[in-house]
């Protein structure tokens, strides 16, 4: 699962990267022929930026959720008689 994960997050990534070099490539080629153009390839990368700051900081917020959310389903679903064994050693 976690490979999984992990090659489909550098699929996204090489895509957002490659998006990225051609804008910059048409943006300067624009910007020699026409500013209105490079204006727009301009535009277009800043919103790549701001998707791709969104993406990182949902992963990041999505991945400390979930080991906030396994840490506490590990203290809370502890099997019983792991439970009566803690509740012994701390009898002695």
């Amino acid at each position: 699962m976690k490979k999984i994960l992990l090659g489909t997050w550098a699929a996204i990534c090489t895509v957002w990267a490659s998006t990225a070099v051609s804008s910059i490539a048409l943006a300067s080629e624009a910007a020699t022929e026409q500013t209105d153009h490079a204006a727009g390839v301009l535009l277009t990368m800043d919103i790549l930026q701001k998707v791709s700051l969104g993406i990182v900081i949902t992963a990041v917020v999505l991945f400390l959720i979930f080991y906030i959310v396994k840490a506490v389903l590990k203290k809370l679903l502890v099997a019983p008689a792991e439970k009566e064994e803690e509740q012994d050693n701390g009898r002695k």
